[in-house]
């Protein structure tokens, strides 16, 4: 009896399960969707970094002809995102939005949105950095030593040997 009983009631929850999931339907759309999005985003990925580098360049331009209304109209450019940027806007936003150190020591990065990192105090020169695909982890290049990837996990990024990187207020650009 309580065997029936048993089967019966996980027939029952078995069924419900089936009846609150996805149809194969909407498990397809979802897919397409997804498939899409990672698709645009990595067509898009070396036109955004070609405009980025011509950005640089008119940048310089316009910084050796001295014509400051050249170069406000370049940094306007440089600083409004791009579409099909990251489909992680999120965390691209969190990062952005304050300077990032640990608590004591003198490195304080800036990811700005052109990839490019400011830095204040330490040893390391970084050069640039890009989120990975997951949105997970950000990859660090340094001028003469290679890359690190940082991981991104409850508000914080972790370093690979240095350790946890908090967000800081944000008073002032770092130049």
């Amino acid at each position: 009896m309580k065997t029936a009983f048993s089967s019966v009631t996980v027939l029952i929850l078995a069924s419900l399960a089936t009846s609150f999931a996805e149809s194969p339907m909407e498990r397809e759309l979802s897919r397409l969707k997804e498939q899409r999005e990672k698709a645009l985003t990595t067509a898009a990925e070396p036109i955004n970094r070609r405009y980025r580098d011509e950005l640089q360049k008119l940048l310089r331009q316009a910084s050796d002809d001295k014509d400051a209304t050249a170069a406000a109209l370049v940094i306007q450019a440089m600083n409004t995102p791009l579409e099909f940027e990251s489909q992680h806007t999120d965390v691209l936003k969190f990062l952005m939005a304050s300077n990032w150190g640990i608590k004591g020591a003198s490195d304080v990065f800036e990811f700005r949105l052109d990839g490019s990192i400011a830095q204040l105090g330490g040893g390391w020169k970084t050069k640039s950095w890009k989120l990975a695909k997951d949105g997970k982890s950000v990859r660090v290049e340094y001028e003469k030593n290679g890359y690190q990837d940082w991981t991104i996990s409850g508000g914080v990024m972790y370093h690979p040997t240095l350790g946890a990187f908090q967000p800081l207020p944000k008073p002032a650009k770092i130049k």
